[in-house]
């Protein structure tokens, strides 16, 4: 049972009481310019718990509810939306932009295992905070102009198993931090500045089914590909000799591929790999193979080595 405090007895009411301890409350600012609505993509909590807006009005939210929460303000105002049972809430995934919050507020949702924050530039994130959340499974990051995440955070994450992170310049990943997530299956890394890398971090990410990295600067060729993946995406401003290299590096690892089908797509800002899209003219393919054929065999195997071919391969014409 929930017994909120009250303020006559000397008790702050921004405590509740939580199976004999005391959990403060999570809150957010909800700012308006007029009548709106505020949207909570999603909030669940593993206990029932209680949202008050600010304007008098609350909403129960029961545990495990996973559906969007929505509330109606009646004019202008800033209001403090204060949340139940911070240290229950399993999954936030805040996306409206009319939300801010304070740092430290985020990093002392201890529970959390699925953390979204899209679009939201108010949500202040501090040093430390998301390296902190360590049951997190699930970790999006998308155009957060507020959010810091130092070196070292990420890559102790230890159960992720799905990551994005795009256009989030306060964001620092390390070389060898991505190697250490290996329970990762999504890996999505979209226009991140300070992200690193290593050509050997992908390699070992044995349950990676879904790679997909644009413009970003840090990341070196991978020196091989996982075995189940179905879906890698790599437009980096690569070299025509590059993207030959990383076609060949993606045959290799074709050889014993466990995956069915699938998409490659090397193209957008790489330059267009070398030779002519047909048949190997030699086999076995090796470092002398034009990437164009590398391409073509990828798709068709005609050296019938009876690896697991792609469905389509997408390089720059």
């Amino acid at each position: 049972m929930t017994l909120l405090r009250r303020r006559r007895w000397g008790l702050d009411p921004l405590w509740n009481v939580v199976g004999g301890g005391r959990d403060k409350r999570f809150t957010l600012t909800s700012t308006t310019v007029g009548a709106a609505v505020v949207t909570i993509q999603r909030l669940t909590p593993t206990v029932d718990s209680v949202i008050s807006w600010g304007d008098g009005e609350t909403t129960n939210v029961p545990a495990a509810h996973a559906a969007v929460i929505t509330h109606n303000y009646a004019g202008a105002g800033v209001w403090a939306v204060r949340v139940t049972n911070p240290t229950q809430i399993t999954h936030l995934d805040l996306r409206d932009t009319k939300l801010s919050c304070a740092a430290g507020t985020i990093g002392a949702l201890t529970a959390l295992t699925f953390l979204g924050l899209t679009n939201v530039a108010g949500i202040t994130v501090g040093a430390g905070e998301i390296g902190g959340l360590s049951l997190l499974t699930t970790l999006l990051l998308s155009n957060v102009a507020a959010v810091t995440v130092g070196a070292g955070e990420i890559g102790g994450l230890s159960l992720l198993t799905y990551l994005y992170l795009y256009f989030s310049a306060g964001v620092t990943v390390g070389a060898g931090e991505i190697a250490g997530l290996t329970a990762l299956v999504y890996l999505i890394l979209d226009l991140v500045v300070g992200v690193s890398v290593g050509a050997d971090d992908i390699a070992g990410l044995s349950d990676l089914d879904f790679m997909y990295l644009i413009g970003v600067a840090g990341a070196a060729l991978p020196s091989s590909v996982p075995a189940k993946l179905t879906t890698f995406t790599w437009q980096n401003s690569l070299s025509q000799a590059n993207v030959d290299t990383l076609l060949l590096r993606l045959y290799t690892a074709f050889l014993t591929r466990t995956a069915i089908n699938g998409t490659i797509d090397v193209s957008g800002t790489n330059a267009a790999p070398s030779g002519v899209f047909q048949a190997a003219a030699a086999c076995p393919v090796d470092g002398a193979t034009p990437g164009k054929e590398i391409a073509h065999e990828l798709l068709n195997d005609t050296c019938a080595t009876g690896g697991n071919v792609w469905a389509t391969v997408t390089t720059t014409a």
